[in-house]
């Protein structure tokens, strides 16, 4: 096998060579011995960092490869550690970037190499007898480690971002959602009203590929629904249960592997038998039932819990006890957690962007 061989730059300084020749492979040791709890160092395993040691196996930069299980998500160090015997640490030789082979690394079909029948195996000699392309000019992988650091740079603080907007919500929606004075408490009936669709026929070829989305469980992201995989056709709606919701129809999941997942139509549309349609009425905005139902959600799955698969069932939902204050405040509180839900889609848009142009880097240098 050979890593970097379709062309993509300009390899005329690109020498093909065994892995061995770069990476000497060395096998991780036992740490029931060396473990401290107040260690200076890590102790590694393919899954990551299992606890701490004042001891090292080696000081230098590696790529970390499993040697079993997890055979095919190689780790970076650049400071001492030690690893287990699951996890091949390597030496790389003079004149290579440890980090470069980590990038080169990270587009080896590692899966593909396995030896065993059983759990995942790759052993040192399979490792060191695949054949790789690499730049010899040490500069060369240097500015090449130095792009893919920039856009690797820029991911980890989108999700440093994210991570901490998603704290800022969690707390916003404790403090906007807890109630006070003014706030009623009502049952989900007396101010909203539910209803189920329906699946009409696979059997009928006309049922589908028509021009009414059709929601199913799967398609809910807590969020906003512009549009579906499915369409049905106004056939298919009069030979099934399935029905018309408005758009601003809130539709929760009542079983399944999606349990308690919650979208808003953004279009009219019809959905399958699995989604609970809740209309609101008019002393109750949309929006903030949207968001007092995220925040209730676990709650709401606990009470569909029983002997078998938990079932979210419509009696469940319109018996929900729930506190809401005025319209005009119900206005506000949505407003207010809704930004923060659009900042935080941006910063996934963003991520999604970065890790693309990432893969696409990738695939220039490597593939």
């Amino acid at each position: 096998m050979c890593v970097g061989r379709k062309e993509r730059i300009d390899r005329k300084d690109w020498k093909c060579v065994k892995l061995g020749d770069v990476l000497k492979v060395c096998h991780g040791k036992c740490q029931h011995s060396i473990e401290s709890k107040t260690g200076k160092y890590p102790i590694l395993a393919t899954s990551g960092e299992i606890g701490r040691t004042d001891q090292f196996l080696y000081d230098k930069p590696s790529v970390l490869i499993g040697r079993k299980g997890t055979i095919d998500k190689p780790q970076y160090i650049n400071t001492p550690f030690w690893t287990i015997d699951t996890l091949f640490y390597t030496k790389v030789a003079d004149g290579y970037s440890p980090k470069f082979m980590f990038y080169l690394c990270k587009m080896i079909d590692w899966a593909s190499l396995n030896e065993a029948s059983g759990v995942p195996s790759l052993s040192a000699n399979r490792i060191e007898s695949l054949e790789v392309c690499v730049p010899q000019d040490l500069d060369k992988q240097l500015r090449i480690v130095k792009s893919l650091d920039a856009v690797e740079s820029h991911i980890n603080a989108l999700r440093a971002l994210i991570s901490k907007y998603d704290a800022i919500k969690k707390a916003t929606v404790n403090l906007l959602l807890t109630p006070s004075d003014g706030w009623k408490q009502q049952k989900l009936s007396d101010v909203a009203t539910t209803s189920s669709g329906g699946t009409p026929s696979r059997g009928n070829s006309n049922f589908f590929n028509g021009n009414i989305p059709w929601f199913t469980t799967g398609e809910l992201n807590d969020g906003l629904l512009l549009d579906s995989v499915e369409h049905i056709s106004e056939e298919a709606m009069n030979n099934s249960s399935a029905k018309i919701y408005l758009t601003g129809t809130i539709l929760l999941a009542m079983y399944g592997a999606t349990i308690g997942k919650l979208g808003v139509l953004g279009v009219d549309a019809a959905s399958n038998q699995a989604c609970c349609a809740i209309r609101c009425g008019e002393n109750l905005v949309p929006a903030f039932l949207f968001h007092l139902l995220y925040h209730m959600r676990d709650e709401l799955i606990a009470k569909g819990c029983g002997a078998g698969q938990p079932n979210i069932s419509q009696q469940i939902v319109r018996n929900l006890t729930i506190s809401i204050p005025s319209i005009d405040k119900q206005r506000k509180i949505a407003a207010q957690i809704s930004a923060i839900d659009n900042v935080l889609k941006d910063c996934h848009k963003q991520l999604v962007k970065a890790q693309s142009l990432k893969q696409g880097m990738m695939s220039y240098f490597f593939g």
